[in-house]
């Protein structure tokens, strides 16, 4: 057979050719690049959640909240924070149903003229976030009585969120 292409030499190449070595520095750069993206997610990671804890030990439980649920979208989550993010959330939908029950509650008391009782919880939920401004009116109405009162007419399931 007649060939018009020079004949390569089997021998006279070294260990690896330049192919051989670009090929290893681009696998190498693919490596080094997912490795540092990981342990910057994971830094960022971290970092959330410690300002989402900071803000949950203030006792800023709305913006906890919010924190929290901002935390479900982040790229590198293992069980561990999984299970923290879950468990303060429903630990503040815990007091906020709380709050939402004592005002209840206390709605009903001062519906029956009881106006010390609701005076009480108006004490207790004083400092509530989750309550709207309707409700914080009732509750320095309730915390204001004398003794003589008038009907409320607040909805009591309607709420801040």
């Amino acid at each position: 057979m007649v060939s018009f292409l020079k004949k390569e030499n089997q021998d006279s190449g070294g260990f690896m050719g330049k192919g051989d070595i670009i090929f290893l520095l681009v696998i190498a750069a693919i490596v080094g690049g997912f490795w540092y993206y990981s342990k910057e997610i994971k830094r960022r990671s971290a970092a959330h959640f410690a300002q989402c804890a900071e803000i949950f030990e203030k006792d800023e439980l709305l913006n906890a909240e919010e924190c929290y649920t901002d935390a479900r979208n982040l790229h590198y989550l293992n069980d561990s924070l999984d299970s923290l993010i879950y468990t303060r959330l429903g630990g503040i939908d815990s007091i906020r149903d709380y709050h939402r029950t004592m005002f209840r509650q206390g709605d009903s008391l001062w519906s029956i003229q009881d106006s010390n009782a609701s005076a009480k919880i108006a004490e207790q939920l004083k400092s509530s976030v989750f309550l709207n401004e309707a409700q914080i009116q009732a509750l320095n109405s309730w915390e204001a009585s004398d003794g003589s009162q008038e009907a409320s007419d607040v909805d009591s399931t309607e709420t801040a969120d």
